[in-house]
């Protein structure tokens, strides 16, 4: 007969990591693994507030959704820095099964962020919210451009612009020619730890740490890539992309290497190079680099930034579903973003560019132009 058990302590979650990552591997994403969520809960679940959902059958788990309380809301382990988010199972009927439990068993508000759309578990997870009578707002949330490796390198260059081709063509010899600039798209860093903390710097030093969203200046942040580095860098699942000037890093990408696909989690550039378009050649680097290693596909990750979509051949779109049981105060509270939040999306999209755009403005600096 299934079991339900709820994990609410780390050492517990512990003890059943290779329990999940059988039910894990069948789902192919470094996003729904053991080594992700332990890493995630240890940064942002305060103690106490883990709510994991768990379905075996005897001593065999087949499924489980991750999840925590914050107030009287039930909220999915995912945030910012989450791709994608699911509930995982061996099968349908399990998965079905673990989301009926968590529904039934919880009248609390469900918030479930970063749900791939076209997922059996978002349908499942919006049919369940309805039988049990709640209202459920589903909202668009991003687009996250892939790169298919599905094709000759030839063929995707021929899919590029050509305006994109001479770009990157020009801006990568005149970075080396000028500068000596090496391009190294996907190593595995032998000291990782120096690794992690050159990419940190690198970044707070650009538009992310004046806008104060940069990974070194987040506590929980910088505790949930570290601890992400230590548990896939002791698989060799870490990778980076790199341009380097001698010994200075100017240009990053952290990376994780999973199922044959590589997943881009972070970049950032150093905005002193700004004419060499530093960022766009080293995707192309990278996007060279997967085709020459036999990858199945580059996850550029994030939502559809126009220099993503620029190199994308496809992209997985993600949905935000939000659940609450009829009263006063959570009737007023799905209104507000089923109906007030998506009518002010546009006003806040437009601000929020505007707002990027002046602190990515590139200054103008020595050395930043030939």
């Amino acid at each position: 007969m299934p079991r339900i058990e709820w994990v609410t302590s780390l050492d517990r979650f512990a003890e059943i990591k290779d329990d999940w990552d059988k039910v894990a591997v069948g789902e192919a994403s470094p996003f729904l693994v053991h080594d992700w969520f332990a890493s995630w809960w240890n940064a942002f679940v305060p103690e106490g507030a883990a709510r994991v959902c768990t379905l075996w059958e005897g001593n065999r788990m087949v499924a489980a959704f991750p999840l925590w309380a914050s107030g009287r809301n039930l909220l999915a382990m995912a945030n910012y820095y989450s791709d994608t988010f699911r509930p995982i199972a061996t099968d349908e009927v399990v998965l079905s099964a673990v989301i009926e439990a968590v529904f039934s068993e919880s009248s609390s508000p469900i918030i479930l962020p970063s749900l791939v759309s076209t997922h059996p578990s978002t349908h499942l997870i919006v049919s369940a919210s309805k039988r049990d009578h709640r209202h459920t707002s589903v909202q668009h949330s991003e687009r996250c451009p892939i790169v298919d490796m599905n094709s000759e390198p030839s063929e995707y260059r021929s899919y590029l612009t050509a305006n994109t081709r001479k770009i990157v063509g020009r801006k990568r010899r005149k970075f080396e020619k000028d500068l000596g600039a090496v391009f190294r798209p996907c190593i595995e860093p032998n000291d990782l730890d120096q690794a992690l903390k050159e990419f940190l710097a690198l970044e707070a030093k650009g538009w992310k740490g004046r806008s104060g969203t940069a990974i070194h200046l987040n506590q929980d942040a910088e505790e949930f890539y570290s601890s992400l580095a230590i548990r896939f860098g002791r698989n060799g699942a870490i990778r980076m992309g790199e341009i380097r000037l001698g010994d200075r890093l100017v240009a990053a990408k952290l990376c994780i290497l999973y199922s044959n696909r590589l997943y881009a989690l972070k970049e950032a550039f150093d905005e002193e190079y700004s004419v060499y378009s530093p960022s766009m050649t080293l995707l192309f680097a990278m996007v060279e680099h997967s085709y020459e290693a036999g990858l199945e596909a580059l996850e550029l990750l994030g939502d559809a930034e126009p220099m993503k979509v620029r190199f994308g051949t496809s992209e997985r779109r993600t949905l935000m579903i939000r659940s609450y049981k009829p009263g006063p105060i959570s009737t007023a509270t799905y209104l507000f973003w089923d109906k007030a939040v998506p009518a002010l999306k546009p006003y806040n999209d437009r601000r929020k560019e505007r707002k990027k755009a002046q602190l990515k403005a590139p200054k103008a600096t020595p050395g930043s132009s030939n």
